[in-house]
């Protein structure tokens, strides 16, 4: 959540400080009494009403690396995320892991897709539409991706071997 603004937050402790109750203030508003208490509190005791730095630890990418990292992704956008994580140890000596890089490539709403959405590789069974109609499936051995090349590592040893033993 954003903090409010300086201008509202010293409207309200002005308000509070004509001799308006807190509850009224608050309502007038649109904020929570503990809000105007707290404010009051925060004038009282820190003297300023300037928010609070927000809590947490400071991100492992400085705005720095973000645009370092922005145009790299312009010029290399099938790059993995190792590599950029490589890169920007050998640009900025800053180590990074594969897990921070794709978090600050999300922040940047970039995507790594390499492959276009016509051009997705699905499954594909070549043998029983090339004859006409569907076989047995132990006779669908022949699964290939849509590029031509088997779909599972090895398959084609294991098509060869299946071809010379007769089963195809």
């Amino acid at each position: 959540m954003k903090a409010y603004s300086m201008d509202l937050r010293e409207k309200i402790v002005g308000s509070v400080k004509k001799g308006v109750p807190k509850s009224e203030t608050a309502h007038r508003f649109g904020v929570h009494r503990a809000t105007v208490k707290r404010y009051c509190k925060q004038l009282d005791e820190r003297g300023t009403l300037q928010p609070r730095k927000a809590p947490g630890k400071a991100p492992k990418l400085d705005e720095k690396a973000m645009r370092l990292l922005a145009e790299d992704l312009e010029e290399g956008p099938w790059a993995t995320h190792a590599r950029k994580a490589e890169f920007l140890f050998a640009v900025l000596g800053m180590r990074a892991s594969e897990a921070t890089v794709c978090r600050a490539v999300g922040r940047l709403h970039r995507s790594r897709k390499k492959i276009q959405k016509g051009n997705r590789t699905r499954r594909v069974l070549e043998e029983p539409m090339a004859h006409g109609g569907r076989q047995h499936r132990s006779r669908a051995i022949d699964v290939r991706r849509r590029d031509g090349h088997p779909y599972l590592p090895g398959s084609s040893v294991r098509l060869r071997a299946h071809r010379r033993a007769g089963v195809l």
